[in-house]
């Protein structure tokens, strides 16, 4: 297998491949698992196990892979630790729930910013970055190579959030947004963690 993933009490396993070379690897992990969870007097029901096979062909139909007796459902989609990987590895789906998200989180700013006595705006901007970055953040590492169409997107979300926190009207210049509520654009946040990754795998390559 190329990557076993093991998470609280979630694995996920990566397997790259002819059909039948990607069967005998997911076996072969299949077997460590079950030996490890036997051990400790638990099992791991295979059939509840998804399969999302990623190709770049338009039109690929993968024939059933069954392990244990027990078929793998095929997925078109499947979340792992938060983010949503296609089968196309296109990242449309994650993007669409990160901007749902989004949206909810400026009609938060919103009700908040409409009282009478409302937050200061330092405060307004202060909660906008702690949700919105905290929730783009997570995985942009992986889905921020995504189309410059889907980056246009998130950044236009993250334009209303922060116009709806400083109270600045839509007319105002980007530039000047990022300026006066000190905010970054998508490309920079994927930018300043690539850079920290690619520090922290230079000095703990492990």
């Amino acid at each position: 297998v190329d990557f076993v993933g093991i998470y609280a009490d979630n694995i996920f396993a990566v397997a790259s491949g002819t059909l039948v070379a990607v069967e005998s690897k997911l076996k072969d992990i299949n077997d460590r698992v079950q030996q490890w969870a036997e051990s400790r007097g638990t099992i791991i029901p295979v059939n509840k196990a998804e399969l999302l096979h990623i190709c770049r062909k338009k039109f690929c139909c993968p024939t059933t892979l069954v392990i244990n007796d027990s078929q793998l459902q095929y997925k078109t989609q499947m979340r792992i630790l938060g983010v949503v990987f296609s089968k196309n590895l296109s990242w449309n789906n994650h993007v669409k729930k990160l901007i749902i998200k989004i949206s909810k989180i400026n009609n938060l700013l919103k009700l908040i910013c409409s009282r009478k006595k409302g937050p200061h705006i330092e405060t307004a901007l202060d909660i906008c970055r702690a949700l919105v970055y905290g929730l783009i953040q997570h995985g942009i590492s992986i889905y921020g190579w995504t189309s410059k169409q889907n980056i246009h997107k998130l950044n236009a979300s993250l334009n209303h959030c922060f116009r709806t926190a400083s109270g600045l009207l839509q007319s105002t210049p980007i530039d000047s947004l990022r300026i006066e509520t000190r905010s970054s654009n998508i490309q920079s946040v994927l930018e300043k963690i690539s850079v920290n990754l690619s520090a922290r795998s230079i000095t703990d390559p492990e």
